[in-house]
């Protein structure tokens, strides 16, 4: 930053900095005040969507790790397998915009079946501070909110209840 570019600041007076943190000041309490009026209970967040299973996919992987500490350089390290997960991509038709549902678990469902599927139709938001960065990890110690949003294309499903006739016949709950 060169000494041109600093000019124009040295020509602010006290009363410019002090109306540029006031003004400051007013927008982070105004988002902070709308933040309020469109925050919802998280449980309310939570919504189902009926739809039918157009294609599914099921994954399963392998999981290996080795101890830092029995790391060795210029040989062979110990590998200790820790497991398997299994996630399953559904294309999917709805009433809505979601074209596609992951899960991470095993759910038995194929071409045709009718779903009802539960998500989270919410995200959180974080009040600002005049004190706080804008990067996100900085944020992890504000206050937040959660706010409903719209649904995205791809979504994740909470559960998966199969159906028949409308009824429930099987219900679906992801792996940790």
């Amino acid at each position: 930053m060169g000494i041109e570019e600093l000019e124009p600041l040295s020509s602010l007076t006290k009363d410019d900095l002090k109306t540029i943190f006031e003004q400051a000041e007013k927008e982070i309490k105004d988002y902070n005040k709308d933040l309020e009026t469109r925050a919802k209970d998280k449980k309310d967040l939570f919504t189902h969507v009926d739809m039918t299973v157009r294609y599914a996919t099921m994954r399963s992987f392998s999981h290996r790790h080795t101890p830092q500490s029995e790391m060795r350089c210029g040989g062979t390290s110990p590998v200790y397998s820790t497991g398997m997960s299994t996630r399953l991509e559904l294309m999917v038709d709805s009433n809505c915009e979601i074209n596609k549902v992951t899960f991470n678990g095993y759910a038995p469902l194929e071409k045709g079946d009718t779903i009802r599927v539960y998500f989270l139709k919410g995200e959180q938001e974080y009040f600002k501070s005049p004190f706080s960065s804008r990067r996100r990890s900085s944020n992890q110690n504000n206050k937040h909110v959660w706010i409903e949003r719209d649904f995205l294309p791809e979504e994740k499903a909470l559960k998966i209840d199969k159906l028949r006739a409308e009824e429930p016949i099987a219900t679906y709950i992801p792996s940790s």
